[in-house]
Parts: structure tokens; C-alpha cells; sequence
């Protein structure tokens, strides 16, 4: 499990290009931080089944 703060260098830190980056067999599990997570490039990758 991996620990990210939420700073300027983080924010949007999972993005379209991470999640491109996923297999099929990926889970994407966010305990907090929501600042980290790109929301449109995580609603965009579930849309379009990767």
C-alpha cells in the first residue's frame, strides 16, 4: 500500500495516463486524498472499460 500526501505535486497524481496504464484486472481502491485523484480521467476509464 502506498501513502500519498496531498500537496501541489500531487494533485490529479492518478490520472488518464495512469489509468491507461492499468490492466483489466487492476482495482483502484481510494482511502482518502481525493485532491490525488483525477475524477473525470476516473470516470472516463470505467466508462470505456479499462
Amino acid at each position: 500500500m502506498n501513502r500519498i500526501p496531498a500537496t501541489d505535486e500531487t494533485h490529479g497524481f492518478f490520472d488518464q495516463t495512469a489509468f491507461e496504464a492499468c490492466g483489466p484486472e487492476t482495482i483502484f481502491l481510494n482511502l482518502g486524498r481525493a485532491s490525488t485523484v483525477d475524477h473525470a480521467a476516473l470516470l472516463d476509464a470505467l466508462d470505456t472499460g479499462r
